[in-house]
């Protein structure tokens, strides 16, 4: 799909508020920078990803972005950090990210943004083009996975339930309802040496930010982005089958190798996460003792009836059945 077309999202003065058609990169922009014209006396939420005119069809037909399974892309890739009463624990995570990626990625700090998110947490977001992710259907589950393997190796913790396909942002220069305070953007050593009292000094009022320009791709992130989508394509392939197969789970490609093989073949972090989360969608013992011992049982010679009785019988010996 081409990046190009992908220029539409939705804006919203409220969360609960109609989300409007915008063009996104004008609006993102004009927030940023504390255009008069993008200015509210109150909340304001842009969407996180954006879309093509499949997705305009959808709102002009629905009335609504709910329901919609399309493709999406993103230019800027946030990553929040909220800890819940402490801003300053939030604070120190935010510069532990921060640091991590410029080092990680060789990026020239001015090349990311950071973002006090006007109450208790911070955003930092990177630019897409750093691994040229193209539009998809599942990117949205890409970019979450992606998001969660850079934060587990940067030891951070950050909200995984803002990557929705069709979720709402707060946009920068914007009125957070509860503090009085606004979202504003950040130097990176003033995230890395202002103290939270200070912060909270700056987003009394709306503060003029900027754009960086795109960074060129890194090779390192690229290919992590690339293992992501061939895990989520192989677990989204794995759902499909057992969905059509009467609801049996089975296990994946992933985590076959890590529990019978016992071998990576990426980043351990992302496939023992992909594994278990497999391994939730068995609903029973039986289940999952059935889907990791038959493959070892017919391969030795068995039938397929001979094997489930052997584990049915060790399952019921083992008080399981």
């Amino acid at each position: 799909m081409n990046a190009k077309k992908f220029r539409f999202g939705f804006r919203a003065l409220g969360r609960e508020a109609e989300r409007k058609e915008t063009v996104w990169q004008s609006a993102f922009r004009a927030h940023v920078e504390a255009d008069p014209r993008a200015m509210t006396t109150g909340e304001c939420y842009l969407s996180h990803f954006v879309f093509s005119d499949e997705f305009r069809q959808h709102l002009a037909t629905t009335g609504s972005t709910a329901g919609y399974t399309g493709p999406t892309w993103l230019q800027w890739l946030v990553f929040d950090i909220d800890v819940e009463g402490d801003i300053l624990e939030a604070l120190r995570q935010a510069r532990c990210l921060a640091a991590w990626l410029v080092d990680r990625f060789k990026l020239e700090p001015d090349e990311l943004m950071f973002f006090y998110s006007g109450s208790k947490g911070f955003h930092v977001l990177v630019p897409s083009s750093l691994w040229d992710g193209q539009p998809a259907a599942n990117f949205h589950d890409y970019a979450r996975r992606f998001a969660e393997t850079l934060a587990i190796n940067a030891d951070v913790k950050i909200d995984s339930g803002i990557y929705a396909r069709v979720n709402l942002l707060r946009a920068a220069n914007s009125k957070h309802r509860k503090t009085g305070r606004y979202k504003v953007q950040l130097r990176y050593d003033e995230l890395l040496n202002l103290k939270p009292e200070a912060i909270l000094e700056i987003a009394a009022e709306p503060r003029e930010g900027w754009i960086p320009e795109p960074v060129p791709i890194n090779s390192e992130a690229a290919e992590c982005w690339r293992e992501i989508v061939k895990l989520v394509d192989e677990e989204h392939s794995a759902t499909t089958e057992r969905r059509s197969s009467n609801g049996a789970a089975k296990l994946n490609p992933t985590t076959r190798a890590v529990l019978i093989e016992g071998s990576f073949v990426g980043d351990r972090h992302r496939e023992l996460f992909s594994s278990a989360a497999n391994l939730a969608e068995f609903g029973s013992v039986e289940e999952l003792a059935i889907a990791l011992l038959m493959p070892c049982g017919l391969n030795s010679g068995l039938t397929r009836s001979d094997v489930q009785r052997q584990i049915e019988c060790g399952l019921k010996h083992g008080g399981r059945s």
